[in-house]
C-alpha cells in the first residue's frame, strides 16, 4: 500500500504546483518613436491584469502566471497582443489607416504572426469599402453576397482550426472572434437596410439561427472589444433611442437589458462599466452618478474595470457643479471675440455643436423654443460650433439657412480646441448650464428637448 500512496501523494503534489503556478516577468518594448505612444495601457479583463507601459523607463517588466490576449491602447489607438510568460515583446503600429496597435519584429510567437495575419485579412475587408452596399440589398441577395465578402475570414477560421503549434486559449479566443466577425454583417443589416430604404427588411426565416446559438457568455469575449460591441448590439437591437424622451431613459432601458441578459457573468460587470462610464460622459454627467460610482467601486470584482473606470472619471472632477467654469473664447460671425467671463451676470445654456452633427441638429427645434421660452428670463443662450476651419463659411450660411438666434460663436480648433480639452468634450451635441457668477452648475446638462433644461435655467 505505501508505494500506491506514495504515487497518490506525488500525483497530488503535482496538481497543487500546477495550480500554484509562479509568475515570470513579460519585457515590453516600443517599436516606434511617435509620442502617443509614449505610454500605453496593457491589459487583460479576462485575467484582470493592467500594466502601465512607459517608454522612459528603462525598462517595462510585469509579472504573468499564464497566456493570453491582452488589449494595447493609447488615447486614440488600440490593438491586441497575446502575452506568454517569459516573452520579450516589441510593441509598435502593424497597420496605418486605420492605426492599429500590436507585436512586431523579426521573432513574432506564431501566436502575434497569427495575430497580424488576421488584422490585415480584417482591414483588407472592412476598411476598403466595408460591407455597406450590400446592405441595401434585398434579403435572400444579402444572404448570398455576404458569403462571398467574408470568405476570406472563412479561409482563416479554416486554417486556424488545422493549426496544431498554436496555444490551445489562443485558438479559443481567435476563433470565437472570427465567428463574431463572421456573423456582424447579418446582426448590421436591418439597421442600415431600414436607414437607407426607411423600411424593416422581409427577413427570412433562420437569418440569426447562427447568432443566436452564440453563447454571448463565453469568458472569450473579454479578449476583444470587438466582440463586446457587437454582443452588446444583439442584445439591445429592439431599443430605440426615439422611443426614449432623454438620454438618461434610454441608457438606463440598455442597461435593464444588458443586466437581464448577462446576470452575473464576468461580461455582466464590464458592460455595467461600459453603461456607467457612457451615462458619466454622454448622458447624466459625474455628479448624478456618484451613487452608482461609488456601488460600482465597492461590489465589482475586476480591479482592471474599477481603474479604467477612474480614469474615465479624472477629468470630470474639475467640472464638478460649484467649480469655476473654464473661461473660452469664441468667435461671433461679424469676428469679434467673445469670452464666458464677459457674460457674467445671467445664466448660461452653452450648446457645443456643428454642422456635420445630426444629433445636434435634430435638437434645434427644441433650442429655438428654449429661446422663446425665456425670452424674458436672465438666461443666454450661447452655441459654439466646433466645425473645421474649412468649415467656417458653411457654418456661417447654415446659421442664416436655419434662422438659429441666441449668441452664436465659433471657436477655432475643432475637436483640438481649447473648448473641447477644458470641458472634456467626446461627443457632441454637449450642454452646459454656467451659473451668474460663472460657476458650473452642470458640466452635462439636459438637452433642449428634455424638460429639465427649462427646469434647471429657471430654478
Amino acid at each position: 500500500m505505501k508505494p500506491i500512496r506514495f504515487l497518490l501523494f506525488i500525483v497530488a503534489a503535482l496538481i497543487v504546483a500546477s495550480c500554484h503556478k509562479e509568475p515570470k516577468d513579460v519585457q515590453l518594448q516600443i517599436a516606434t518613436t511617435n509620442p502617443e505612444f509614449k505610454k500605453l495601457e496593457v491589459y487583460s479583463l479576462d485575467k484582470d491584469l493592467l500594466f502601465e507601459f512607459d517608454s522612459t523607463r528603462i525598462k517595462n517588466v510585469f509579472p504573468l502566471k499564464e497566456a493570453g490576449f491582452f488589449t494595447i491602447s493609447s488615447k486614440t489607438t488600440m490593438g491586441y497582443v497575446f502575452l506568454k510568460p517569459e516573452a520579450n515583446v516589441q510593441l509598435g503600429l502593424i497597420s496605418e489607416k486605420p492605426n492599429v496597435l500590436g507585436a512586431m519584429g523579426d521573432q513574432l510567437s506564431e501566436e502575434n504572426n497569427f495575430l497580424n495575419k488576421y488584422n490585415k485579412t480584417f482591414t483588407d475587408i472592412n476598411y476598403k469599402g466595408g460591407p455597406y452596399n450590400l446592405y441595401v440589398k434585398e434579403a435572400d441577395s444579402f444572404l448570398i453576397e455576404i458569403k462571398k465578402y467574408n470568405s476570406p475570414l472563412s479561409e482563416l477560421y479554416a486554417k486556424l482550426e488545422s493549426t496544431e503549434d498554436l496555444d490551445e486559449s489562443f485558438k479559443k479566443g481567435m476563433m470565437s472572434r472570427i465567428q463574431m466577425d463572421l456573423l456582424r454583417p447579418y446582426v448590421e443589416y436591418p439597421t442600415y437596410y431600414k436607414y437607407s430604404k426607411n423600411v424593416e427588411p422581409e427577413l427570412p426565416s433562420g437569418f440569426y439561427d447562427e447568432m443566436e446559438s452564440m453563447d454571448l457568455n463565453d469568458p472569450s469575449h473579454l479578449s476583444f472589444r470587438e466582440n463586446l460591441g457587437l454582443a452588446r448590439t444583439w442584445v439591445t437591437k429592439d431599443i430605440n433611442f426615439e422611443d426614449y424622451e432623454t438620454v438618461p431613459d434610454y441608457y438606463a432601458a440598455i442597461s435593464k437589458k444588458l443586466d437581464s441578459a448577462f446576470g452575473t457573468s464576468k461580461l455582466n460587470e464590464y458592460y455595467t462599466y461600459q453603461q456607467l462610464a457612457q451615462d458619466v460622459n454622454f448622458g447624466s454627467g459625474f455628479d448624478a452618478n456618484q451613487e452608482k460610482i461609488i456601488a460600482f467601486n465597492n461590489n465589482a470584482q475586476s480591479e482592471v474595470l474599477k481603474t479604467l473606470l477612474e480614469k474615465n472619471n479624472a477629468p470630470w472632477e474639475a467640472l464638478k457643479a460649484g467649480n469655476k467654469a473654464p473661461n473660452f473664447i469664441g468667435q461671433t460671425r461679424d469676428g469679434h471675440k467673445v469670452t464666458l467671463d464677459s457674460l457674467k451676470g445671467k445664466k448660461v445654456y452653452v450648446d457645443v455643436w456643428a454642422t456635420w452633427c445630426g444629433p445636434c441638429i435634430r435638437e434645434i427645434p427644441a433650442l429655438k423654443q428654449l429661446e422663446k421660452d425665456l425670452e424674458d428670463e436672465p438666461v443666454q443662450l450661447v452655441s459654439i460650433s466646433i466645425d473645421d476651419q474649412k468649415d467656417k463659411e458653411k457654418w456661417d450660411n447654415f446659421i442664416e439657412e436655419k434662422e438659429l438666434g441666441g449668441l452664436q460663436l465659433y471657436t477655432e480648433g475643432a475637436w483640438n480646441s481649447q473648448l473641447v480639452a477644458d470641458y472634456n468634450i467626446s461627443g457632441i451635441p454637449r450642454f452646459l448650464i454656467i451659473d451668474e457668477n460663472g460657476q458650473i452648475i452642470s458640466a452635462n446638462a439636459p438637452r433642449p428637448s428634455d424638460p429639465k433644461a427649462k427646469e434647471i435655467l429657471l430654478e
